[in-house]
């Protein structure tokens, strides 16, 4: 029971600093692909796609952050259960 516990603790702490390290880099990414698409020009068909999908990436930044603690969870925590 404790040892079970202490996994789901690790797990816990490990899905969230993975999740932080994920949401930052899509963070950064969504950004930069906005900075791109204005670079290039919004009435360009690449600055306007480079805009659309940056702005994409920041909408769903936080989903995917939680999506990712869930599977890592999931994975990890079986594998613990099948030793």
């Amino acid at each position: 029971m404790n040892m079970d516990f202490n996994m789901k603790k690790i797990v816990k702490d490990a899905g969230a600093a993975l999740s932080r390290v994920v949401q930052l880099t899509e963070e950064k990414l969504g950004v930069e692909m906005v900075e791109a698409g204005n670079s290039f020009g919004p009435g360009t068909a690449y600055g306007s796609s480079l805009i659309k999908v940056g702005q994409w990436e920041q909408e769903i930044r936080p989903n995917r952050g939680e999506i990712l603690l869930d599977l890592l969870e999931c994975v990890l925590l079986s594998l613990f259960r099948s030793f």
